[in-house]
């Protein structure tokens, strides 16, 4: 029977080997068959085949309570049971790819390795100790029968008082643990006792007392049968809790029925660890700063009781949003995935393009990440098998409509506040299939037809990985942060180096954007007038100038005209000391400390409350309070000029010097006033995307 059971063991033990070999073999080699989404279908495969051994596991309870209908022997069941459980539990860490996270999926996997060890344990449990308790028992047994025997045959014609006290002891259950006192008691009851019994009553108090001892520890074997009990209760407690949550599991995965927590999404500082490079240029940018911004916190405050819910958060934060954060919940009580903005899994895990949603898109959290591969360069190279993440290859994400997911923004009320991807849509750069990514993700940003950096996408220790085109997660665009515990808190010259190199992006991307011109006569003469034409040309831009949320984005025409001695004779688009343009929302210009400048041109855009015909349009700050956006931006390959009329005084000093320069800056002062952030407007810069400068001579 034993050579028997050793067979059963070794076969078992050859089976699970052989199943457990030939799934690793599926799941390592499953990215090198060219076959489109075999891997995912080998994990979900592995998946299904856990759950139907599990299944299979299962049925030996049914069989050890059934007699008849389910074929075998309960010892085989046993067995299967417990070999059949561990090599599910095998297959399950193949299935999760070795990775978990605290979710649904975790504490499946968690009740099952339960499942396991309380299994194993009961299993030795249950074939070595009681065993061990039988055979103490038996000894115990023929012992106790010995000594009640040899009592017995004390008790044969003895007399009265004798049989009374050691008969009536013989005749109940022993003391369990009894004091010293208990047999100086017995024995005093023996006063009685013939004077030639004496020896034999000693010795029956003396088998009495090895009787009892001998019950005391059969008594002690009894106390493993709680611990069994238990462990039994244990083992079928996560069994249950196994069966409950696997359909949780296989519904969240696939349905997304329940709302994802932090742990579900893999963090920025997750992703770094073999995407170093990467990091370092998304960690500086405006996608990293989106929630932290705190002019982006007082904006959306500042709309609270508007309606909008998540409408601006699910943008700013798509992770915040989706594991369940409000609108106004503080960045102090959000999660730090959260405050990441839109990091890696932001744009990572959402699988296929929805459409211009406004940010309403869903994420699909978890192990599989989507993103581009694949170059053409020396082969397509194939994605590279790491316990990092499940890699699967979507072109979607190289498109302009991924990035219109986000940077087209309708809201609820139809009113169309950005437009960076209509306006490109609309532009000659779609036509010649000119994308986002060709300006914004280069490490010359604005700059579209360079080819990439290559070079391998990951630093994975041990792994010799295969160069790729990369495209730089920098992400330039116009604006910058104002604050400097961003990015990281203790690290000030950090901060520092990371936004000059930031703030040269940008700069370069913005003098690639436009060109200005002035036309203006080549002589003029003293005390007359003469006109100034300034025009500015979109010619590297593919949208407008500016554009996204234009209302806050100020782009604007400074032409300055001065004589030989320096003097000023005249200016547009200078600043207050505020520095606020000399416009409506001066104020210095509302407290008459300075004019208003009549020539300014300014391509911001304005937020008009008011229906047209109804006579008092309104320019306002707030979005959700407009009707209409009243557009001033130029678009691609678009010119607008602007005409200035120049008095000559009589007294100047030729040549005249006719400067003009396209400006921008990111937000007004007016604006962070509005706000309540004062204290951030000297940190505001302005950039010049282009100049020109003409001499007119003095007649």
């Amino acid at each position: 029977m034993t050579r028997l059971l050793k067979g059963i063991h070794k076969r078992f033990i050859l089976l699970i080997a052989v199943t457990g070999l030939l799934s690793w073999a599926l799941y390592y080699w499953a990215p090198a068959l060219a076959i489109s989404g075999i891997e995912i279908a080998v994990i979900y495969i592995l998946g299904l085949l856990a759950v139907l051994i599990i299944i299979l596991v299962m049925t030996y309870s049914l069989r050890k309570r059934l007699a008849r209908g389910i074929p075998g022997r309960l010892d085989n069941w046993l067995l299967a049971h417990l070999y059949l459980g561990i090599l599910a539990l095998f297959i399950i860490a193949l299935h999760a790819e070795f990775r978990f996270g605290w979710n649904y999926s975790m504490v499946a996997a968690v009740l099952l390795a339960l499942v396991i060890v309380t299994g194993v344990v009961g299993r030795l449990f249950y074939t070595r100790l009681p065993s061990k308790i039988v055979s103490e028992q038996n000894k115990i047994f023929s012992e106790l029968e010995g000594v009640t025997d040899e009592l017995n045959g004390l008790l044969e014609n003895k007399s009265r008082p004798f049989q009374k006290v050691i008969g009536s002891e013989l005749n109940i259950p022993s003391p369990i643990s009894p004091k010293p006192s208990y047999w100086e008691e017995l024995r005093a009851k023996g006063e009685n006792v013939p004077e030639e019994e004496k020896e034999a009553f000693e010795k029956a108090i003396v088998l009495l007392r090895e009787r009892a001892e001998l019950e005391a520890g059969s008594v002690s074997q009894v106390k493993y049968r709680p611990l069994f009990r238990a462990w039994l209760s244990v083992h079928i407690l996560v069994t249950v809790g196994l069966i409950v949550f696997i359909p949780i599991h296989v519904l969240d995965d696939t349905f997304r029925v329940f709302t994802p927590s932090a742990s579900d999404f893999g963090s920025a500082n997750e992703c770094r660890q073999c995407h170093q490079r990467q990091y370092d240029e998304w960690i500086g940018s405006m996608h990293a700063y989106a929630q932290a911004s705190p002019v982006f916190v007082a904006f959306n405050d500042k709309v609270k009781n508007m309606g909008l819910g998540t409408f601006c958060v699910q943008c700013h934060t798509p992770i915040g949003t989706a594991i369940g954060e409000g609108a106004l919940t503080p960045n102090e009580e959000r999660a730090d995935i959260s405050l990441m903005g839109v990091q890696c899994d932001s744009c990572h895990v959402i699988d296929k393009n929805h459409g211009l949603v406004s940010g309403r898109f869903p994420l699909s959290p978890g192990r599989t990440k989507y993103g581009p591969f694949g170059s053409g360069k020396d082969g397509d190279p194939k994605a590279v098998r790491n316990s990092a993440h499940r890699s699967v290859q979507a072109d979607f994400i190289k498109s302009s409509e991924f990035c219109g997911q986000c940077h087209d923004v309708i809201d609820s009320k139809d009113l169309r506040i950005e437009e960076a991807f209509t306006e490109w849509n609309e532009s000659v750069y779609a036509e010649k299939g000119i994308k986002c990514q060709d300006c914004h993700m280069r490490s010359l940003p604005g700059k579209s037809g360079q080819e990439k950096v290559i070079g391998p996408a990951a630093i994975v220790f041990g792994m010799d990985l295969p160069d790729r085109p990369l495209s730089d997660h920098s992400f330039v665009g116009p604006d910058n942060h104002l604050i400097d515990d961003f990015p990281y808190p203790d690290n000030p010259e950090e901060n520092a180096r990371i936004q000059r190199a930031y703030l040269e992006k940008k700069n370069y991307l913005l003098q690639n954007c436009a060109e200005i011109e002035i036309t203006a006569p080549e002589e003029v003469r003293e005390s007359s007038e003469f006109e100034v034409e300034v025009k500015v040309t979109n010619t590297g831009a593919g949208h407008g100038i500016p554009t996204g949320f234009t209302p806050e984005r100020q782009v604007w025409i400074e032409i300055v005209v001065k004589d030989a001695m320096g003097r000023i004779l005249f200016v547009s688009g200078d600043l207050d000391n505020n520095k606020d343009l000399r416009n409506n929302h001066s104020h210095a210009v509302e407290a008459g400390e300075v004019p208003l400048d009549k020539y300014l041109v300014n391509f911001q855009s304005k937020f008009i409350r008011g229906r047209p015909g109804d006579g008092k349009p309104e320019e306002i700050l707030l979005p959700t309070l407009a009707f209409r956006i009243e557009k001033n931006n130029i678009m691609p390959f678009e010119s607008k000029s602007a005409h200035y009329s120049i008095t000559v005084p009589g007294d100047v000093k030729g040549p005249l010097y006719v400067e003009a320069r396209l400006r921008y800056r990111n937000l007004p002062p007016y604006l962070l006033d509005f706000l309540g952030l004062s204290e951030l407007k000297d940190r505001l810069v302005i950039n010049d995307m282009a100049s020109v400068r003409k001499t007119i001579s003095i007649d």
